[in-house]
């Protein structure tokens, strides 16, 4: 077996190009903007009075352009935390000892929450237009971001009609951060901290659980072809 010295230096994540640190200028200033385009949808939504109640243009060229500013927003906003998000998971899924980036995380993740009650509440005021049938064919006959987002409208159209009510489905989102995230989160950081004794081809190590499963699972696959 090759030594552990012999190994050299080990393959590491390098995001430089994407933030220079957890705790730069470049990425604070990143999640201050992230705020911001929150606050900006927020306000966007209430004038436009983009909830399940809120009435809709009767003009579909007016109502084309509601739609569209929505999808313009959100996709920047998409785009932005999801850039922030899995820069922080690569801190977190390689070092679970990171307690920065493991807070960033947190405070991430409740941001989020934002962006889930905003989806809610634009879906449910979807589920309103498509109960008269024509009205969004017709604002999607129009050109631009409205007709780009056909398909996700269209989609988003059909599924609303499984939705909860507002509230409810703002609370089943605020439970998931105390339940099959934090458990998600404790699996990971019990995973990749505990050691236990284990015996691999002759030799008895103490090894993190997360190598274990990754060795176990490399196992099965190789009986699996083996049959």
């Amino acid at each position: 077996m090759t030594a552990k010295s012999d190994l050299g230096t080990l393959p590491h994540w390098d995001l430089s190009n994407v933030y220079p640190s957890l705790e730069s200028k470049d990425f604070t200033e990143a999640v201050d903007q992230l705020k911001a385009q929150l606050d900006e949808l927020d306000s966007y939504m209430s004038e436009r009075s983009i909830h399940r109640a809120g009435p809709r243009p009767e003009d579909s060229a007016e109502l084309a352009e509601t739609i569209g500013g929505y999808a313009d927003r959100m996709n920047a906003l998409l785009q932005l935390f999801g850039t922030l998000g899995a820069y922080v998971h690569s801190f977190v899924s390689t070092d679970s000892y990171n307690t920065t980036a493991k807070r960033i995380e947190s405070e991430l993740e409740v941001l989020g929450l934002r962006l889930d009650r905003q989806a809610v509440l634009f879906q449910g005021w979807i589920r309103t237009i498509s109960e008269d049938p024509d009205a969004l064919p017709a604002a999607l006959a129009h050109e631009g971001s409205a007709k780009e987002h056909t398909f996700y409208l269209k989609e988003s159209a059909e599924q609303s009609k499984y939705l909860m009510g507002e509230e409810e489905e703002t609370l089943a989102s605020e439970l998931s951060l105390s339940g099959a995230v934090a458990w998600a989160k404790l699996q990971g950081v019990v995973s990749s901290q505990i050691k236990v004794p284990f015996e691999h081809e002759g030799v008895v190590e103490d090894l993190h659980l997360s190598v274990i499963i990754f060795l176990c699972c490399d196992l099965v696959a190789d009986v699996r072809w083996m049959v």
